[in-house]
């Protein structure tokens, strides 16, 4: 389901339909509501079984996050009940609990996600220098040892003096 699409007693309201920007009007400073309040609205969403009155429980989160909690009531005499209010409260503090958990799990999902990629990142960054530092070693060495090999085939061999023969006219006396 699309985060951003709601429901209003079990029928889809588009988030940037014409319902719910009225219902969001309406609802801003009331606590009830009651149908006839909704200017021919009640059409859209309700049916025969529908609630007599709507309380309206506002909530902010932050300046993007914000929104209305609204609850049908069968029996419009429950306004005047002493623990509902009190109820409703908790109901509007948990919806906040939950808006809020949601929202930092979705940050905590974000950031995750940015570590992997940057870990992932940071190996193929370290993958690509450790095969540069193995193509310059071997590359270098290779062209250390050509180059010598190349400079004892050229050079000429050094001649080694042999003993000569010492010429002598007759046998040597010692």
């Amino acid at each position: 389901m699309d985060p951003l699409t709601h429901r209003l007693y079990g029928q889809r309201v588009p988030p940037d339909g014409a319902v719910l920007k009225k219902l969001v009007e309406i609802g801003t400073g009331q606590t009830w509501v009651e149908p006839q309040e909704l200017g021919g609205l009640e059409s859209a969403f309700l049916d025969s079984s529908a609630p007599s009155l709507y309380a309206v429980k506002r909530f902010r989160i932050t300046e993007a996050v914000q929104g209305q909690l609204w609850i049908g009531l069968k029996d419009a005499n429950l306004r005047e009940g002493p623990s509902l209010l009190p109820a409703l409260d908790l109901i509007g503090m948990h919806m906040q609990s939950l808006v809020i958990r949601n929202l930092l799990y979705d940050q905590l999902r974000k950031e995750h996600d940015q570590k992997n990629k940057m870990l992932r990142h940071l190996f193929v960054v370290e993958d690509e220098e450790r095969q540069r530092i193995a193509r310059e070693i071997h590359d270098e060495t290779a062209q250390v040892l050509s180059a010598l090999l190349v400079l004892f085939e050229t050079s000429p061999m050094p001649t080694t003096p042999r003993p000569s023969a010492s010429v002598s006219n007759g046998p040597s006396r010692w």
